[in-house]
């Protein structure tokens, strides 16, 4: 079954929001970035949705993040997913679902 990206990054928004609101209280938004509570709640949204999708769902999440925050910037997006994978900046990077999924 195809899930429209924008359907994806509303449902993820949805599971930030629920486990922001089961750990803390308070929205996801509202919560300080860098902090152990922060990490929990990626932990959360990890276990209770992340894992549930399908690679192909997987991949077109990556996609509209990617477009949601780089735009036609692919120099800058291929930046950052090296930077996330921990990889020398020179290092070509295809991202699988599977990595993804660890997330």
């Amino acid at each position: 079954m195809f899930v429209s990206p924008q359907l994806l990054v509303s449902r993820l928004a949805t599971a930030l929001n629920g486990a922001a609101l089961r750990i803390s209280g308070k929205f996801f938004s509202a919560v300080p970035r860098d902090t152990p509570i922060q990490e929990r709640i990626f932990a959360d949204v990890q276990v209770r949705f992340i894992r549930n999708l399908s690679d192909a769902e997987l991949e077109s999440l990556e996609g509209e993040l990617g477009r949601l925050a780089y735009g036609d910037d692919t120099a800058a997006l291929e930046a950052a997913r090296r930077k996330a994978l921990g990889l020398p900046a020179t290092e070509a990077v295809e991202l699988k679902s599977e990595t993804l999924a660890e997330w």
